[in-house]
């Protein structure tokens, strides 16, 4: 609204007063959309109930329409008349209104001058602006946002801390944490935010193509979906913003202060802070100094070798590659197929080597058809004539050995946890090179694990492990003895059994299932159910998924993996009391508490209370 418009709406000058005075309805009406465009313009601050009402919208609707000129009925027509109805004179005659048709006749100026009409259009353009404005506001477009590949992960939501499983749904305000050999991977619609170990990312906005993200330690690769019109990144005061592109950030803290290292991996990125304004290339790399005496300091220039050797870039380039994206500074390195070449080669080469093997019984194959027709003395000289040539021919025979040539080896990972029940294996995805079949985990009791299947160098399969699923890379180890040191490898092979990809030996040993102490249960006055108390599970949260209490009539022993029936789960940590109702009085159980973790091939228990016995008065 222009600053006339307000003082003509108080009955003040304006350059229309002499054409159409002023009109409460239409002041009335200008202020509710100016209510209407400060709500939307404050939508963030509050809820649906704040919305414009429907009966509202409808009153507005109403009103306008009913202002519409309609045009002129002929004398004595009998189509129905709109209500409100609006009677003027033309020559002397009534006319009356009749509902809007696809083609309008204008009316005379002097029922609505031009003035009033140009206020109304602007009404109607002002009600269309407003309702998609509060469209897009009240009703942001959040795109599916979940954690994938985790291992080792906290969620932190609202102040409480939980331990971070794949498939997790994830929304504003979520703090997400990798611990030591940790990872995650944040999926938020079509982009990708990879977590490395140390790492804490927390979700700033994910609405309407907007999505914001504040990097508050350690290494994160993100690669932008299309989907996202607008892509950033917040380290301290300095904020990296990109559109359909890839690129990694390390915040990490040093004697010279903390720094944050970004590298542009493919298109380019922004970079914003106090004092600072540049665009990073694709190809270069950016370290600007967070904190410190003197503000902002940064460094730039082109990424080096060891950038383009980095295994962290090297394993996010091919997860890239798998989803079709665009490599940047690693196109046309080959990273799906380092060893294509080799294996075509062998391939041909072998169909050479029975020619000049059997070259003894081929030459007088060709003899004989000549000599019918010439005397016999020369066929034996053209028979000896050839046998110099399948000398040098047989001499490639020991190049065309290798037809199965050993695959490059992909350097993978391998993390161990003693979970009482089982030691927890956790390893990294195999990052491709060659076909992928299938996943097995080996183990020894010392550090001797041979790069081959079947188990070498008294390596032993313990059998819950294998799986042909590309991400299926959490298992467990439940055979291993209580108080035993053993060492275990993580391997990939393709369909013949050669190893494609393998992590180092990695040691591990487990105590036995803990103890959780004894099961207090009893009567909750205020509430009428049955409290159970225990003492919760330590540690970060690596050997817990959640907490089941179980109960049988006729077991002393109940126990969640034998098939007792739970009554109660939760999937808190520190928790240690519960109340469950329903209960059947009188009826004796034995109940017990048991810390689960869940893996990819199966669960254990983990800790467990005393089993005690108890009946609800």
């Amino acid at each position: 609204m222009r600053p006339d418009d307000e003082r003509t709406l108080r009955g003040m000058a304006s350059p229309f007063d002499g054409e159409i005075p002023f009109d409460p309805d239409l002041a009335d009406l200008v202020a509710e959309l100016e209510s209407g465009g400060a709500r939307a313009r404050t939508a963030r601050a509050i809820d649906d109930r704040q919305r414009p009402s429907a009966a509202f919208e409808s009153s507005l609707r109403t009103r306008l329409l009913a202002q519409l000129p309609a045009p002129a009925t002929a004398l004595g027509g009998t189509e129905p008349f709109v209500a409100p109805a609006v009677h003027g004179r033309n020559g002397g005659h009534e006319v009356a209104p009749r509902s809007v048709a696809p083609r309008v006749a204008g009316r005379p100026a002097t029922v609505l001058p031009a003035p009033r009409w140009t206020a109304l259009a602007i009404a109607a353009a002002l009600v269309l602006t407003v309702v998609g404005l509060q469209a897009a506001v009240f009703n942001p477009v959040v795109p599916s946002t979940r954690a994938a590949a985790v291992a080792g992960a906290t969620l932190v939501r609202d102040g409480i801390a939980v331990p971070l499983r794949a498939g997790r749904d994830l929304q504003v305000g979520d703090e997400i944490r990798t611990a030591a050999n940790g990872r995650a991977t944040l999926e938020i619609g079509e982009s990708r935010a990879r977590l490395s170990e140390l790492t804490t990312v927390r979700l700033e906005s994910l609405a309407n193509g907007r999505f914001e993200l504040a990097q508050l330690a350690g290494r994160a690769y993100h690669r932008v979906g299309t989907d996202a019109s607008r892509y950033e990144v917040t380290t301290a005061s300095v904020t990296w913003t990109a559109t359909g592109t890839a690129f990694d950030i390390e915040r990490v803290e040093g004697s010279g202060g903390e720094t944050a290292t970004l590298v542009a991996v493919e298109s380019d990125v922004i970079v914003d802070g106090p004092g600072l304004e540049a665009t990073v290339t694709q190809g270069r790399a950016t370290t600007v100094r967070l904190s410190g005496a003197g503000g902002l300091d940064v460094e730039t220039g082109a990424i080096g070798v060891g950038t383009l050797t980095d295994p962290w870039l090297l394993r996010n380039a091919r997860l890239d590659l798998a989803l079709g994206f665009h490599l940047g500074i690693f196109e046309g390195m080959g990273l799906a197929e380092p060893t294509l070449s080799p294996t075509a080669t062998a391939a041909a080469t072998p169909e050479p080597t029975p020619t000049s093997t059997l070259d003894p019984t081929l030459v007088p194959t060709p003899t004989p058809t000549a000599a019918p027709t010439s005397t016999p003395t020369p066929a034996p000289a053209r028979a000896v004539s050839p046998t110099p040539k399948p000398t040098p021919a047989a001499t490639p025979t020991p190049t065309a050995t290798p037809t199965s040539p050993p695959p490059a080896i992909a350097t993978m990972s391998l993390s161990t946890a003693g979970c009482g029940g089982a030691i927890l294996l956790d390893w990294s995805t195999y990052p491709g090179g060659q076909p992928f079949d299938h996943y097995t985990v080996l183990r020894n009791t010392t550090a001797d694990i041979p790069l081959a299947y079947p188990p070498q160098g008294g390596a032993v399969d313990f059998g819950n492990s294998h799986t042909t699923k590309l991400e299926k890379t959490l298992s467990h180890d439940g055979s291993a003895a209580a108080g035993t040191t053993y060492w275990y490898r993580a391997m990939a092979f393709d369909s013949t059994n050669r190893v494609i990809g393998a992590s180092d030996p990695v040691t591990a040993s487990r105590t036995g299932t803990a103890g959780l102490g004894a099961l207090a249960i009893g009567q909750d006055v205020d509430t009428g159910k049955t409290r159970f108390t225990w003492t919760p599970l330590g540690g970060e949260g690596t050997c817990f998924t959640h907490y089941k209490l179980v109960a049988s009539p006729s077991d002393p022993d109940p126990s969640y993996m034998k098939g007792t029936p739970a009554i109660y789960a939760g999937s808190w940590q520190p928790e240690s009391t519960t109340l469950v109702a329903g209960i059947t009085p009188g009826v004796p159980y034995y109940y017990r508490l048991q810390a689960i973790r869940v893996t990819d091939f199966g669960k254990f228990v983990v800790a467990q209370t005393s089993a005690e016995p108890y009946t609800v008065p």
